[in-house]
């Protein structure tokens, strides 16, 4: 069963201190990133990070129960860099899985938007 567009998703991440939680209502598919149409910084870069949980490797059933109670390992990675007058948006294929948490931080003083679909199973 292939992956389908069911409906159209976007949020603006405003430059803050602090990263913007988010969890998605089913899994989403992040398709692009862009620079909002009102600058703060006209010349500066700003970037875009995602924080997840890092996926943990299952092995034999008998690992030690004080491993269940540790908090699951976090992974950061950049989905872009946009800067104005040179790259202000970006094509991305990222999928989120719905009711996972995802935090969204901006590295610089502009409004990045992103856009994408949430999506479902196509049934034959």
């Amino acid at each position: 069963m292939a992956p389908i567009a069911i409906a159209m998703w976007s949020i603006a991440l405003q430059p803050s201190n602090e990263p913007t939680s988010f969890i998605p209502q089913s899994d989403l598919r992040i398709t692009n990133i862009a620079l909002g149409d009102e600058l703060a910084d006209a010349s500066g870069r700003t970037s875009v990070k995602l924080t997840y949980q890092t996926p943990v490797k299952l092995d034999d059933e008998d690992d030690d129960e004080d491993e269940e109670d540790a908090p699951e390992p976090l992974s950061t990675t950049v989905l872009g860099s946009l800067t104005p007058g040179k790259i202000e948006q970006a094509t991305v294929d990222i999928v989120l899985e719905e009711d996972e948490e995802y935090l969204f931080e901006l590295v610089g003083k502009n409004t990045i938007y992103l856009t994408g679909n949430y999506i479902g199973e196509h049934r034959s």
